[in-house]
């Protein structure tokens, strides 16, 4: 495995993008190198609140006078829309497809093999 550090422009600063931090990732884009990069956890202004709709049904049987028996069912059906989640860099990396312009890569030193591929 190489190793080697990649350099990202513009991550010296905190404030609205959040405090930079050094996160050692597996990328495969890269031969599956192990590095450190930088990362920052940037709020999304556009991000809308979480929302759910529960459903549910229920049946209860009750039978006889003296000994009686009750059965009850219930059923419950939520949807979620919205739903906040925590992607870590390593998530990031392996849903990049997913998620565009979120992986910003330096470009490879010469010196290391993939360079050359």
């Amino acid at each position: 495995m190489s190793r080697f550090t990649p350099t990202v422009p513009g991550t010296a600063g905190t404030g609205a993008a959040g405090a930079v931090t050094g996160t050692s990732i597996q990328d495969p884009l890269r031969g599956n190198s192990t590095y450190t990069v930088q990362s920052s956890d940037t709020p999304d202004e556009a991000v809308n609140p979480e929302a759910d709709l529960t459903r549910s049904v229920g049946l209860v049987y009750r039978h006889g006078t003296k000994h009686r028996f009750t059965a009850s069912l219930d059923f419950f059906d939520t949807h979620k829309s919205d739903e906040l989640d925590y992607l870590a860099a390593q998530d990031v990396i392996g849903l990049e497809a997913e998620l565009p312009g979120r992986v910003i890569r330096a470009p490879v030193p010469r010196a290391t093999p993939m360079a050359l591929a």
